[in-house]
C-alpha cells in the first residue's frame, strides 16, 4: 500500500514537529514517573533504615545498662568475696579482748606496757613495747607469753637499760607470732 500526502508541506512538516513534540512529551513523563518510582523507594528505604538505626541504638543502651549492672554485681562480689576473706581471717585469729586479758594475766607488776602493733595477714604478729625494773621481769614475760595459747615464738627485738632519777628501767619490745583459731 503506497500513503500518499497530499497536504500542503507546511502542514506536513508542522504534523512532523507535533508527532516528535509527542514523542518528547511521552519520554519526559516517562523519566519523571520512573524518577518519582526511585524516589519513592529511596524514602521508604531511608525510613525503614531510620527505624533500624533508632531501634538498635536503644538496643545498644540496653546492653550498656545491663553491662554496668553486671559490672556493679561484679564488683560487689568481689567485695564480699574479700570481707568473706577477711571474716576468715579474723575467725582464724583469737578475739582481742581474750588476747588482751591473756597478756595482762602475763604481765608481772613490775612491767609497765606501753604500746602494742599488731599486723593481720598470712603470719600475724605483735609487738609489745613497755619498760620494767629489771632484766627478769622481762624474760619471766616473755616465758609467759610463749605458755600462752594465743602467742607463740616470742622474741626480743630491742632493749635499753636506763637510770633516771637514781631508778634503773629497761624499755624493751617484744614480737610474738598470735595463734589461730583458739578457743575463742
Amino acid at each position: 500500500m503506497i500513503k500518499i500526502n497530499l497536504l500542503p508541506t507546511e502542514i506536513k512538516k508542522q504534523e512532523i514537529a507535533e508527532k516528535q513534540n509527542a514523542g518528547f512529551l511521552i519520554v519526559c513523563i516517562v523519566i519523571f514517573v520512573i524518577l518519582g518510582i526511585i524516589i519513592f523507594v529511596l524514602y521508604a528505604y531511608d525510613k525503614t533504615l531510620t527505624f533500624e538505626i533508632t531501634n538498635k541504638t536503644e538496643n545498644i543502651i540496653t546492653a550498656k545498662k545491663s553491662l554496668e549492672t553486671y559490672h556493679d554485681l561484679n564488683n560487689e562480689v568481689f567485695f564480699i568475696k574479700d570481707r568473706v576473706a577477711e571474716f576468715n581471717n579474723q575467725k582464724s585469729t583469737p578475739g582481742w579482748a581474750k588476747m588482751l586479758s591473756s597478756m595482762s594475766n602475763a604481765t608481772p607488776r613490775t612491767i609497765t606496757l606501753n604500746s602494742f602493733d599488731a599486723v593481720i595477714s598470712q603470719n600475724p604478729q605483735i609487738e609489745i613495747k613497755g619498760n620494767a625494773t629489771n632484766y627478769s621481769d622481762v624474760v619471766k614475760f616473755k616465758e609467759n607469753l610463749n605458755a600462752s595459747k594465743y602467742f607463740s615464738d616470742v622474741t626480743f627485738q630491742s632493749s635499753l637499760k636506763s637510770i633516771t632519777n637514781e631508778i634503773e628501767t629497761i624499755d624493751f619490745s617484744l614480737k610474738a607470732n598470735i595463734k589461730g583459731n583458739n578457743e575463742q
